[in-house]
């Protein structure tokens, strides 16, 4: 059994003493048989509350306990049949996604009305390709203008370059020799991946790069997310408005 320090600001064996047993605040664990099916109640301190820990929202509560245990008793295993591992959050919040990058920038942005950014997020940011493209316009090096980066003539494209090209896509007039390698690497990630599991494969790479998207400083994805709604705004209005 182990308690908590002020000292040391950690937990320490606690040495079992006769003060310690008739202790009415320390749970006298040593005198129970095992098994045993032990009750904790939890009182919650209204008035004076602790702030919320990250685990509970994101539900990783393992990876606090390894940060107040150490990691080498993790990876010793000796927490692999104990307490420890049966400890789960009931009900995390949801993993963010790139969607909720997507989100938040129609909530936040300057560009255009909500209602407009909305429909945006529904109609043109539903193919993958285009939420490639976050990333592609910032390989581009592109501003948040509706004036696009001079693309490469498509007689100058071949080989995997010409195949990485999706015909029709939305902003495939865009690319360039470098950002097209990019989406080429993309394609191949994504044929293996359909090979290794025909089922999953395709949607977990995708995935994947949402979240390498997602883990770009917010100030370029919001960037790169207001250029492509003005070009797409633009599109819609037949070239016209501002």
């Amino acid at each position: 059994m182990e308690a908590y320090s002020e000292t040391t600001a950690s937990y320490l064996p606690l040495e079992m003493s006769e003060s310690v047993e008739t202790d009415p605040t320390v749970p006298a664990f040593s005198k129970i048989s095992l098994p045993a099916k032990i009750t904790l109640t939890a009182h919650l301190d209204k008035e004076r509350p602790l702030s919320e820990p990250r685990w509970v929202k994101s539900g990783d509560v393992q990876e606090w306990l390894r940060s107040m245990f150490g990691r080498m008793f993790w990876v010793a295993g000796d927490a692999a049949e104990g307490w420890e591992k049966k400890i789960e959050v009931a009900d995390p919040d949801p993993a963010p996604t790139i969607w909720t990058i997507l989100e938040a920038w129609a909530q936040n942005s300057t560009v255009g009305q909500l209602t407009e950014r909305q429909r945006f997020l529904r109609t043109h940011m539903t193919e993958t390709d285009n939420i490639l493209e976050i990333l592609l316009r910032l390989v581009r090096g592109e501003r948040a203008t509706t004036q696009p980066t001079p693309a490469v003539a498509a007689p100058n494209i071949a080989g995997p370059l010409l195949s990485a090209l999706s015909p029709g896509a939305a902003h495939g007039a865009q690319q360039t020799h470098v950002s097209l390698a990019v989406l080429a690497i993309f394609r191949i990630a994504v044929e293996y991946a359909k090979k290794a599991s025909p089922e999953n494969g395709k949607n977990e790479v995708e995935e994947r790069a949402g979240e390498i998207i997602r883990s770009l400083p917010q100030h370029l994805l919001y960037k790169s997310l207001d250029g492509i709604f003005k070009e797409w705004k633009m599109e819609k209005k037949g070239g016209g408005g501002k």
